[in-house]
């Protein structure tokens, strides 16, 4: 009995599985409710990098060191953090 249970959901598991999606995406937006010139101003200016990343927040020992060229393309930002997990 606990075998043929067992099989009809493994059938039923197998047969949901073709009528799943091939692939999926997870999608995650804000509303920046400010000026483009205060968005781009701390996005663009590492040394702001605190007072809007979250995952700072999460992993508060985490070391960040940035070689800067403030408002560049060249700005670099290296961070190790002591959560492995929060980044996957």
């Amino acid at each position: 009995m606990l075998f043929s249970i067992m099989a009809i959901l493994a059938i039923v598991f197998l047969a949901g599985s073709f009528f799943l999606p091939k692939s999926y995406s997870v999608k995650r937006t804000t509303l920046m409710d400010a000026p483009d010139a205060i968005i781009y101003n701390n996005i663009a200016n590492f040394n702001n990098f605190y007072q809007w990343n979250l995952w700072a927040k999460m992993e508060a020992l985490v070391k960040v060191n940035f070689q800067e060229h403030r408002y560049s393309q060249t700005t670099h930002m290296n961070a190790k953090g002591q959560k492995p997990d929060l980044v996957k």
